[in-house]
């Protein structure tokens, strides 16, 4: 992996918005994919990606939208895969991914015996260190939602290139990792700076918090959206499907 560019692709919906919203998983380098929408094997064929190829997934958390479409997943590698996957999350990550292929399939069904044998899970913490590719590292960090959720920063070279902010608002992990001045950050912009109630982060957010930090040489992208809407800000962009980031 030294020296090439890595690509992200946007992928489709978290299965609960039928418009199409709200972009919450993405694949990274053909191979790996970050979180597990309920329509995610829909979302892998719109763009013409092979499921076979993928062989290790992050899932940020254990919310319906990010994990949901595991059965599915696991039901496709059970009838053709032949090489492991490898599972990284938070706390817990095997069990929720067992109890939801069972209560979709029912317990005889044998991709769970399939993902016994064939799964492999690492469970995070925050500053969590693992080594994705040779030379490849991400480091997890905990963010600030209603579950034990996580996001990370893709580090090659010792460098900060990419960051991931999933589902959070605003707190002091994300300013510690926005300080290491990463090319380009994914983050969760579901929020809206009139919401009676914040749960998640809004362009308020980005603008003067996240910019007086990186300043005008980090790309921002706004994912898991509430609507499709246009960005005020330069260093913000706002992705859909089939939108690819090169890295």
């Amino acid at each position: 992996m030294q020296g090439i560019t890595m690509q992200i692709i946007i992928l489709g919906n978290g299965g609960a918005i039928n418009s199409g919203l709200p972009y919450n998983a993405f694949l990274l380098n053909g191979s790996l994919l970050c979180e597990l929408p309920p329509d995610i094997m829909r979302s892998l064929g719109d763009q013409n990606i092979n499921p076979l190829a993928i062989d290790t997934i992050f899932v940020s958390h254990f919310h319906g939208d990010h994990i949901f479409g595991a059965p599915f997943f696991l039901l496709n590698s059970f009838m053709e895969r032949e090489k492991q996957v490898r599972f990284i999350g938070p706390a817990g990550i095997k069990e929720h991914i067992v109890a939801i292929t069972r209560a979709a399939f029912g317990q005889s069904n044998p991709c769970l015996e399939w993902l016994e044998t064939n799964g492999i899970f690492e469970e995070i913490s925050h500053n969590s260190l693992i080594e994705i590719y040779p030379g490849v590292r991400f480091r997890f960090f905990r963010l600030n939602h209603s579950v034990e959720t996580y996001g990370f920063e893709y580090i090659k070279n010792d460098k900060a290139r990419f960051v991931y902010i999933a589902d959070t608002l605003w707190c002091d992990s994300i300013a510690e990792i926005l300080r290491h001045k990463p090319r380009h950050v994914l983050l969760d912009m579901n929020g809206e700076p009139d919401d009676p109630e914040q749960k998640h982060l809004s362009e308020t957010d980005v603008r003067q918090k996240a910019l007086s930090i990186t300043g005008t040489n980090t790309k921002y992208y706004g994912t898991h959206l509430k609507k499709n809407k246009k960005s005020t800000i330069n260093q913000l962009e706002y992705v859909k499907a089939g939108f690819k980031i090169r890295i």
